[in-house]
């Protein structure tokens, strides 16, 4: 899976043969198609926004500095030339510290082997939120390594909280870890309807230097430094899936990325600004181009930076030249190296239907089983079957190209009622 769809990247990495060499380009697509989820993403930023600056002035990718680095992009524009670096955020550190999905996932395996129902099981990690203040620790959950996870909590006691259930389906129960690092409570209820989780939000940073953010833009900073180059610089700071990049501060009680990168160009005055990546959804809870878009959001070391007419074009300009996201960059990391699919998806019109082609591709080639293709798309069953019942037989087909996605429509029609499948109608003689 990917931010932007593989169509788009495709053509941009075509685009960007242009101005980009030979050899990184090939790690371009290297990493674009390899298995490294967090590689991929921050590839795909790193391409598209080269090319979404290619598009606005001068690009010289790699340029040679007089220092001893090698920065992304030197970008020259009437407005001004700058030295840039393009880096990608996200909290996949902090998922790994954490591991809160990958446990739920393992109760919801258990549960299941045993013939549980899930929707009645909630579950509760505790954190460290007695301790956390500005300035403090970082927010984490009292929870174990994913190796210990059988060991800590899905132990005897648990198989025998299980037992319990059975013989008194109708009782609420719970069952509880409390250890010096893991703090864990299972419950059941036979009146909760969902399956449900709680646990503190451990990627709200209190502290301006240490975290992803302020650690994403040092490694930057000190190469920008190192490049030897005496004009404008900034960094390009991508969205990766980084939770404090889109949420704002609780003022006195913890911080936000505006924080950090204040603190950052406080630290690192040789770096003239910062140019935010941001993916925006229209919190429809749908996905999709028509759903997500891009854009920007500058910080400058001063107000009167030289700098500041020529970051303020790039904030309104560039984000107009990319395409809309696919994805929200959290939902990009999959094991699956392909584009988005609209299987599942369809429209219902008149005589006809639109499907997924690449889900018809998938299933007359054999890749997909009839049973995963009927649960999915559960209205073209019943429509082609309501064709069938009124003596209707295939018309047409059409296919609806969508090149800026990573899949096409596939259009059947239906004819009238045909007499090969249906009754002869009554006709009127001389």
């Amino acid at each position: 899976m990917s931010i932007f769809s593989r169509r788009n990247l495709y053509r941009i990495l075509v685009e960007n043969a242009r101005f980009v060499r030979h050899r990184p380009l090939s790690e371009h697509i290297k990493r674009l198609n390899g298995n490294d989820e967090v590689q991929r993403v921050t590839t795909e930023w790193e391409a598209v926004v080269l090319n979404g600056l290619s598009k606005l002035g001068s690009v010289d990718h790699e340029p040679k500095v007089p220092g001893t680095s090698k920065p992304d992009v030197l970008f020259t524009h009437p407005l001004g030339t700058a030295l840039m670096d393009i880096t990608t955020v996200s909290d996949r550190g902090l998922d790994e510290q954490n591991p809160i999905n990958k446990l739920s996932d393992r109760l919801v395996e258990l549960l299941r082997q045993h013939g549980f129902d899930t929707q009645h099981f909630r579950l509760q990690v505790e954190g460290n939120w007695h301790d956390l203040r500005i300035g403090g620790p970082k927010a984490r959950l009292y929870i174990p390594r994913q190796r210990d996870f059988d060991a800590a909590i899905f132990n005897i006691g648990f198989h025998r909280f299980l037992d319990d259930i059975r013989m008194s389906p109708r009782l609420k129960r719970n069952f509880s870890v409390a250890t010096l690092d893991t703090r864990v409570t299972i419950t059941y209820d036979p009146a909760q309807r969902f399956f449900s989780m709680s646990y503190l939000a451990y990627t709200v940073p209190f502290s301006a230097t240490e975290n992803t953010i302020y650690r994403a833009l040092e490694e930057k900073g000190r190469q920008l430094k190192r490049s030897g180059f005496k004009g404008i610089k900034g960094v390009v700071l991508c969205d990766g899936g980084c939770d404090a990049l889109n949420r704002r501060a609780q003022r006195g009680l913890n911080l936000d990325a505006s924080d950090m990168v204040s603190a950052f160009l406080s630290n690192y005055r040789s770096v003239d600004f910062v140019l935010t990546m941001l993916v925006e959804s229209d919190n429809s809870g749908r996905s999709g181009p028509e759903h997500q878009r891009v854009l920007a959001r500058a910080d400058l070391l001063r107000a009167d930076s030289p700098a500041a007419l020529l970051v303020g074009y790039l904030r309104e300009r560039l984000p107009l030249e990319l395409p809309n996201p696919e994805n929200i960059p959290i939902n990009a990391y999959d094991l699956e190296n392909e584009g988005k699919s609209f299987n599942g998806g369809g429209i219902m019109s008149g005589q006809s239907i639109k499907m997924s082609s690449r889900a018809v591709m998938g299933l007359l080639s054999g890749e997909t089983n009839p049973e995963d293709f009927m649960r999915d798309n559960p209205h073209v069953k019943e429509r082609f079957a309501r064709a069938l019942r009124e003596g209707r037989m295939l018309k047409g087909a059409r296919i609806e190209r969508c090149q800026q996605r990573d899949d096409d429509w596939i259009e059947f029609s239906f004819s009238e009622r045909d007499p090969a499948i249906s009754p002869f109608p009554k006709l009127r003689g001389q």
